[in-house]
Formats: C-alpha cells, structure tokens, sequence
C-alpha cells in the first residue's frame, strides 16, 4: 500500500494550517462551554457541582485561547520583514526623554515685550491667548 500522508516541516502551509487548527479548536472549546452551560442551568440550576463541569470547561477554553494567541503572535513575527522590526536596544534612556525643540511663536508688532508660558517655558506675545507651543489657555494662568 502506498502512504498518502505527507508530512510539512516548518513551511507556511504548516503555520496557516496550525493557526487555523487552533482557532477551530478554541471556537470549539468556547461553543463546548456555551453549550455544557445553558444545559447545565436548565437542569441542574442550583446544584453546587454542576458548576465544576462549567468550570472545567472554561478553564480549557482559555487555555485554548492562549494557545491560539501564541500560534498567531509566532505566524506575525515570521511574516514581520526584518527590517521593519524596531530595535530598542539600541534606544537609550536620555535619547527617550529628550526634549523635543519647542515651536517658535509667531512674533508680535507690538511693543508690549514677549513672556513665557508657565507651563512649556516656549515664548509668546504678553497678550496672546493661548501658547503656540502647547495650546495652553495663557490668560487663565495670568
């Protein structure tokens, strides 16, 4: 007799068949509980172990759900090109929280002076109303 089963190692026909293995699997398992519960309710609604079934039952369908979570996150990562993968490592703390260069503000014709806005520290007209830089209401802080 001849094998007809074939067998795929590591291909992408693996992983698709494998990420939709485990979403049957978890929608059974989710469907199982659903069931198992409304029949439970109707029979055996306040019987105390009819709860360790539903309990049972929900504790695998998580399992699954994780499982199903963990195929996907693997198939997204290979399908992830190389390049477009951020590398933090690199990425130190001072370079994180530098502060970025404020926008300068729009320069006044008159000649009542300029101040600063008390909460970004960017300059602005005396009588603007709001800060350029951060959209701070400048006369409530007056």
């Amino acid at each position: 007799m001849k094998n007809t089963h074939c067998s795929y190692n590591s291909s992408r026909a693996d992983e698709s068949e494998r990420l939709t293995l485990a979403r049957k699997e978890m929608k059974d398992a989710w469907i199982a509980l659903i069931i198992v519960s409304i029949v439970f309710t109707i029979l055996f609604d306040s019987v105390w172990w009819s709860m360790i079934p539903r309990l049972v039952l929900f504790i695998h369908a998580i399992d699954k759900s994780m499982k199903y979570s963990r195929i996907k996150k693997e198939e997204m990562n290979l399908k992830a090109p190389k390049s477009s993968q951020k590398n933090y490592a690199n990425v130190t703390e001072s370079s994180y929280y530098r502060k970025q260069e404020q926008p300068t503000s729009i320069t006044s014709t008159s000649n009542e002076g300029t101040s600063f806005c008390p909460l970004c520290g960017s300059k602005h007209e005396r009588n603007a109303v709001y800060c350029s830089a951060c959209g701070t209401d400048l006369k409530l802080n007056a």
